[in-house]
């Protein structure tokens, strides 16, 4: 396995994710069940966006594409696509800016 997908990582990191067997960048299927999907959610959901700068699974002008699409707030982070095994508290950061932002199931 080479580390190229995952510059911000060490080598040993970046091997232990890649024989987690997770769908990285093989063509993996979201959805494989029975569920139809009819409406996506960013179009009905709020949405944060983490863009990764240094991603070379999905470029970052895609990236701000998809955000821009969603209308989605935006924090950009100089990290590989997986910023959350590199930079876990940039990830909680925005997972704690999206939940202060959405009215809690009580107040509704």
């Amino acid at each position: 396995m080479s580390a190229a997908p995952f510059p911000d990582l060490s080598h040993e990191s970046a091997c232990s994710l890649d024989a987690t067997g997770v769908e990285h960048d093989r063509g993996g299927q979201v959805g494989r069940g029975s569920s139809v999907i009819t409406k996506p959610a960013w179009r009905v959901l709020p949405s944060w966006y983490l863009l990764t700068t240094e991603d070379r699974m999905i470029p970052p002008a895609a990236q701000r594409a998809m955000s821009e699409r969603a209308g989605s707030p935006v924090t950009e982070v100089g990290a590989s696509h997986s910023v959350y095994v590199s930079q876990p508290q940039a990830v909680a950061s925005l997972i704690k800016e999206a939940a202060g932002g959405v009215p809690s199931a009580t107040t509704q």
